[in-house]
């Protein structure tokens, strides 16, 4: 419901795993369920397709974040938006963070919501009649070619 682009940018980061660009210009989501979305924008991949992607809160809601976020902020180009708004949505990550984790940014974001969806939607949904390691789910979930892409997201510490 908030208006308020640095915030919804951020939440949206937490709960979809989403780079900051495809948060602010090149994502394009549509309502799979109430837990899922189907994602497409997605950057560094030359031949992005659409794919489903878990997500942390209702998708309703994230859809409306996404509307008014829109709303908000438009850029034409990716690196617009790299230019614009990188140090200032790096500060307001350690703000909100701060009292958790110190240093964050909205890169490591990314490696929050890998981890927080290996752990719990995970364990519900993939695990069911197949096993998948961290890296593979990792891979799936953020669009990945490669396996070994998802080595750099096992750092992030979290303390449950």
């Amino acid at each position: 419901k908030s208006f308020n682009y640095k915030k919804l940018t951020v939440s949206i980061a937490i709960l979809t795993g989403r780079r900051t660009s495809e948060i602010l210009q090149s994502g394009k989501f549509t309502i799979v369920d109430s837990g899922h979305l189907l994602f497409s924008g997605q950057l560094k991949q030359n031949d992005s397709k659409a794919y489903v992607i878990p997500i942390l809160c209702d998708s309703a809601l994230i859809m409306q974040a996404v509307k008014n976020l829109r709303v908000l902020k438009q850029y034409k180009q990716v690196s617009d938006v790299n230019d614009k708004e990188a140090n200032i949505l790096n500060r307001e990550v350690a703000n909100f963070t701060f009292a958790y984790c110190e240093k964050l940014t909205m890169h490591d974001l990314r490696k929050f919501y890998a981890y927080v969806c290996y752990h719990y939607k995970f364990n519900d949904e993939a695990k069911r009649g197949k096993r998948q390691t961290f890296g593979g789910f990792t891979k799936q979930i953020l669009g990945h070619r490669a396996l070994k892409s998802g080595d750099s997201y096992k750092t992030v510490e979290v303390e449950l």
